[in-house]
């Protein structure tokens, strides 16, 4: 991760406008350092107060995520949006006039001119003539390199005479250009920027200490501790924290992209859901439409036949009706008495039957309709289906692993020397405890000592030796290692109590300890004398050795001289420093080589610890940091800078609290930070 930041920012060209992303032209700096043309920076100061008129604020700062806010005393920078306020000389003038009172960088000009003078050697002014001369002047501004005499004329012409004109031989020798503007006080004009205040940590002038500073303990003057800086890499160390921003920033990039491509395919999902939804409701009325038409279809093929058999029924009997109204009609008008009276008579016993059946049926027939009623689950479905579903942004961890990937806050910090001591305590070792105690080795006086994360000493327990490092097993027992002696010390812990349970002896000094939750063993280092190799030895509870390991599953020698020892809370694997040739070993129990890890401003590694993530902390007692691995090795950053020689560090069980001893000047002092 580290490497692909590296590239980038070696890639980016430094002379480069980050506003018309063309070649500098005139570059003056911000007090953000930030750089750009000065018809750039004019042409957008300009802009920004002009829309700032209609939309009052511009968007927000990349630090603090607040919208700028005009007040005509100043302008966000382009790249940071950090407030710049007008340079002291303009700050009443109308805003086209600040941007050629910003100063020039001469270090970009330096950079720059170093990169193109390389290509050229004739004037380009005489060039264009045909009177070719040899170029020996370059023009900051219009980027020309030009002879002599073009050069004066340059800057007499109106149209130039504002150019900055330099000899390409100081263009050439960087060491000639001076960028003594960024040294420059921008509160009182003219002042040199000399001196830094430790207390504030700011870079002041001699005006600015005799007005704000005047109370401040260390004051110094920069070229004494300039030369120290670039004699312990401190720069180097600055230009890798860049970096490192750099690839963050670069990985936030493209973890929001990745989580913008996530939410278009998630929201064509939902959507492809909801229209499978919708299908699936479609299928399914459609499914119980069709049933519903077939029982339907039944009911109606009954009812409409019964109808159509009483319809045919009754037609008949209008027929029979009809005949016997012909037959009684002729009979009348052209039978004999006789005919008509035998007709007359068994026609009324026919007239009987049709009164009689019509009498009974007719009082009967009912009208025939079809209601509907839905089923009450779908209608209760229709009333209460107000929507078709929500759609809710849920948060969750991203690919960036926040929980790996820490800042750390400084809870509390303490002396961990007693009135009861006879010397300065040395706490060469620590262990945190469950109920937000703390365990202390205090070499110099030869005790444990138990403390509160505020400072309070609850107990001591004085030891027959000096000790060394300390493990916690669980939450009422350690173990410390006695290298004088050649021995472990298990002891019992109280709320306000060290009490020794048993020992054992060890065939060989061991000096850092850890115990391994995985294997319930505890790990020690053994830094042997005379031709014995330095190792590692895996022994019980109990002082039983189980394992020594002298060299890695192909032969190598493991360690040098090995110092501390830490373990992961999840696995079998560990992490051993070693001070001799400023590199952190990682190996597994079985003695498989996991990783070495080294670095230029690691100096004098010395206590390590994992968190519950798997993350390992390394602290550089010489380097004054303390660096942040993954499991693999990787740096993932330098989680604290400039503490003064940290010497033991150990993480709360599956907490995010953790200690951090520091050996400081006649003192030992005991640092409590969170990670965020």
């Amino acid at each position: 991760m580290a490497e692909s930041g590296m590239k980038t920012l070696q890639n980016r060209n430094p002379g480069v406008c980050p506003l018309c992303h063309e070649l500098y032209k005139k570059p003056k700096f911000l007090p953000c350092l930030h750089t750009f043309c000065e018809s750039c920076i004019k042409a957008y100061i300009v802009n920004v107060a002009e829309v700032c008129q209609t939309l009052e604020n511009l968007p927000a700062s990349i630090f603090d995520n607040k919208p700028f806010i005009w007040t005509g005393d100043g302008f966000p920078c382009p790249v940071c949006r950090t407030h710049v306020p007008a340079p002291p000389k303009v700050r009443q003038s109308p805003p086209e006039e600040w941007a050629r009172n910003f100063p020039i960088n001469q270090l970009i000009l330096s950079i720059m001119g170093g990169q193109e003078i390389e290509k050229e050697t004739l004037c380009g002014p005489c060039e264009k003539i045909a009177e070719p001369r040899s170029a020996v002047y370059r023009c900051v501004d219009c980027l020309e390199a030009m002879c002599k005499d073009c050069a004066r004329h340059h800057m007499v012409l109106s149209a130039t005479r504002s150019h900055s004109v330099h000899p390409i031989y100081e263009i050439k020798d960087r060491k000639r250009t001076k960028n003594e503007e960024i040294t420059i006080c921008q509160e009182h004009d003219g002042k040199s920027i000399e001196l830094y205040c430790v207390d504030h940590n700011v870079v002041l002038c001699a005006e600015c200490v005799a007005l704000h500073h005047t109370n401040c303990i260390s004051v110094i003057a920069i070229y004494k501790i300039a030369m120290e800086i670039r004699d312990s890499l401190e720069a180097n160390k600055l230009l890798d924290r860049i970096k490192e921003c750099l690839v963050e920033s670069e990985n936030v990039v493209a973890d929001r992209r990745l989580n913008i491509e996530k939410l278009h395919n998630r929201k064509a999902e939902i959507l492809g859901r909801i229209r499978g939804i919708k299908d699936e409701v479609l299928r399914c009325l459609s499914q119980l439409e069709s049933i519903f038409s077939d029982e339907f279809e039944t009911l109606h093929k009954m009812e409409v036949s019964k109808l159509d058999d009483m319809v045919n029924r009754y037609q008949l009997l209008q027929k029979a009706i009809v005949s016997s109204e012909g037959i009684l009609h002729a009979a009348i008008t052209h039978g004999t008495d006789n005919e008509l009276f035998v007709t007359a008579h068994r026609m009324e016993r026919e007239v009987q039957k049709y009164e009689s059946l019509l009498e009974r049926e007719i009082g009967e027939i009912k009208d025939i309709d079809y209601s509907f009623a839905v089923n009450y689950e779908i209608e209760h479905i229709l009333l209460s289906l107000d929507e078709i579903g929500t759609v809710i942004a849920t948060k969750g961890i991203s690919q960036l692993n926040p929980s790996t990937k820490k800042n750390c806050q400084q809870l509390s910090k303490f002396d961990a020397t007693s009135a009861m001591d006879s010397r300065c305590a040395e706490l060469t070792g620590g262990g945190f405890l469950e109920n937000n105690h703390v365990l202390l080795v205090d070499n110099a006086n030869e005790k444990l000592k138990l403390f509160t994360t505020d400072g309070d000493l609850l107990s001591e327990l004085e030891l027959s030796s000096a000790p060394w490092d300390v493990s916690i097993i669980n939450a009422s027992t350690a173990a410390t290692t006695l290298p004088d002696e050649k021995m472990v010390l298990l002891v019992n812990i109280t709320n306000e109590c060290i009490t020794p349970i048993e020992q054992f002896k060890t065939t060989c000094k061991c000096y850092g300890i850890a115990y391994s939750y995985s294997e319930k063993a505890l790990v020690v280092t053994c830094d042997t004398a005379y031709n014995e190799k330095a190792s590692i030895k895996i022994l019980t509870v109990g002082g039983k050795e189980l394992k020594e390991l002298v060299t890695d599953n192909v032969g190598q020698i493991l360690f040098n001289s090995p110092s501390y020892v830490a373990s992961n809370p999840f696995t079998n694997d560990i992490y051993v420093t070693d001070e001799t040739n400023n590199t952190v070993t990682g190996l597994t129990l079985e003695g498989s080589l996991r990783f070495r890890y080294t670095e230029n401003y690691l100096k004098l590694p010395t206590g390590v610890a994992a968190d519950s993530h798997g993350c390992v902390y390394i602290c550089g007692n010489g380097s004054c940091d303390v660096h942040q691995l993954s499991r693999e090795g990787k740096r993932i950053k330098i989680l604290l800078d400039g503490v003064v020689h940290p010497r033991a560090i150990s993480f709360e069980p599956y907490g995010d609290k953790f200690l951090v001893t520091s050996d400081g000047s006649f003192k030992s002092t005991v640092l409590i930070y969170k990670l965020k």
